[in-house]
């Protein structure tokens, strides 16, 4: 397979390597400061373009490969709202092209939102628990709340009619609204992601987590997302690639 990466960063060079390890070749990279390459023949020849950047040009990088009917792989996150992925969905059904897009490509967290769905749902019945978001990333990250924790609050939203929005609080912090999900977030040294659901009462906490110990798990997931996307066409999705129920 010959992909094609836009974003060299860390997680670019991850899923490199990771690629380069399962018998891939990589046909071009292009990071930041690099627009020229985008002219490049070698981008036409992709059978896949892996797009890993920022919430400033992801949303102008996944429509410029799009329109190139280049089926791309995205883990972009800070950008993509619940409009913008309908937008997404819309056009690939229109041009019958392909889009596979994960808020997080970690086959582990991709379990975290199956299981968060589910609580979800059973505690819809129980309006004595208030639920919670907490994240931890490393301080190079630029998005906050994370991708992922937004995921797990949509879902959640999604899953129990006690609750229709998010905001972001202070660690300990409760939001102002009753029908508002908490989500706090804190930036240290160079933790690759811990993410935690709890539901608290006056009696006792559940939680569900996750935290990545590398690199490893998200490259993995994003190069088998790459590998899914070169046979598959539309708009594409972790849980379709894992085998997991999302009703």
């Amino acid at each position: 397979m010959k992909i094609v990466l836009i974003g060299y960063g860390r997680m670019g060079h991850a899923i490199e390597a990771e690629a380069l390890r399962r018998g891939h070749t990589i046909l071009l990279t292009i990071d930041k400061d690099e627009e020229v390459k985008f002219l490049s023949p070698l981008l036409s020849q992709a059978d896949v373009v892996v797009e890993f950047t920022g919430p400033a040009m992801a949303e102008a990088n996944c429509k410029r490969i799009l329109d190139k009917g280049l089926p791309l792989v995205s883990g972009s996150t800070g950008f993509m709202t619940r409009d913008l992925l309908e937008e997404f969905r819309c056009l690939c059904e229109e041009r019958e092209c392909t889009f596979f897009y994960a808020s997080n490509f970690s086959p582990g967290v991709n379990m975290l939102f199956a299981l968060n769905r589910q609580l979800a749902s059973m505690m819809s019945a129980y309006p004595d628990y208030q639920p919670a978001i907490h994240e931890v990333h490393h301080t190079h990250k630029l998005d906050k709340p994370s991708g992922t924790a937004v995921s797990l609050a949509n879902d959640l939203i999604d899953n129990n009619r006690l609750y229709s929005d998010w905001s972001l609080v202070e660690d300990g912090q409760s939001p102002l609204l009753s029908n508002t999900i908490g989500i706090s977030a804190d930036r240290e040294g160079e933790v690759c992601g811990i993410h935690e659901v709890c539901y608290t009462s006056q009696i006792d906490k559940i939680s569900i987590r996750h935290e990545a110990f590398s690199r490893d798990g998200f490259a993995q997931g994003a190069v088998m997302a790459a590998e899914y996307a070169t046979t598959h066409r539309g708009f594409l999705s972790m849980a379709e690639l894992l085998g997991i129920k999302q009703g």
